[in-house]
């Protein structure tokens, strides 16, 4: 999916591209923002840099942009999972000052739709920690239901309960 999705409301995602590395620079300056969308620190541009490249080449990935002023406010993108064919990964950022005004949810179920319309795919899913309430309301919004628990990806810096998630799935 190279193309431009429309989004419910004042939105659109486009194609993320390498070039977009700047546009992500202050949000991933936030610990916060970057914690939750890498699962790792990260450390200024060259950090932002390296991991803009790395989703443009392990899924598709979008930017989120508003379109009365051509605002980027955050990135949405899916991934197929390596072990278990035509199931994708949902993950989704919406920067700091662009969060609690519904957004979120009106992308995700964009790009689920989207996506659902492809051969093949037949779920979609979203791991999200158990601490991130924003998060859980925001894919439960978007239609995505609770599946059950599982362990954080192999490699991420959390352990005990930080390595549990939430898995939700949209069918």
């Amino acid at each position: 999916m190279e193309e431009v999705i429309q989004v419910e409301g004042e939105f659109y995602l486009r194609p993320l591209k390498n070039s977009d590395a700047v546009a992500f620079q202050e949000a991933f300056a936030e610990e916060e923002s970057a914690r939750f969308f890498t699962q790792q620190r990260l450390q200024g541009f060259r950090d932002a840099k390296v991991l803009i490249e790395w989703l443009c080449e392990s899924g598709e990935y979008y930017i989120i942009v508003r379109q009365r002023d051509s605002r980027v406010i955050g990135i949405v993108g899916i991934s197929e999972r390596e072990e278990v064919h035509s199931v994708y990964r949902i993950s989704y950022m919406i920067f700091k000052e662009h969060r609690g005004r519904g957004v979120a949810p009106k992308v995700i179920r964009a790009l689920t739709a989207a996506c659902m319309k492809r051969d093949g795919v037949r779920r979609i899913e979203a791991a999200i920690r158990p601490d991130n309430i924003k998060s859980l309301r925001c894919i439960e919004k978007a239609g995505y239901t609770m599946s059950g628990m599982i362990d954080a990806e192999p490699g991420s810096e959390h352990e005990g309960a930080l390595a549990k998630r939430i898995l939700y799935i949209y069918e």
